[in-house]
């Protein structure tokens, strides 16, 4: 996790520095959304159910 940290620190300094944090922060909020999507409970498919008897 601390590494995941720190590249996420230097990726926002040297985005900043060269101008690119608004069009770093948007591509970061598509995958979010992209995540968030992926994830809802329709995609999850139908539980298995034990059949009756």
């Amino acid at each position: 996790m601390g590494k995941l940290i720190s590249m996420a620190v230097a990726l926002a300094f040297l985005s900043a520095a060269s101008g690119n944090l608004p069009w770093i922060v948007r591509k970061v909020r598509i995958a979010q959304l992209k995540l968030i999507k992926g994830s809802q409970a329709s995609n999850w498919g139908k539980p298995w159910t034990p059949p009756s008897r």
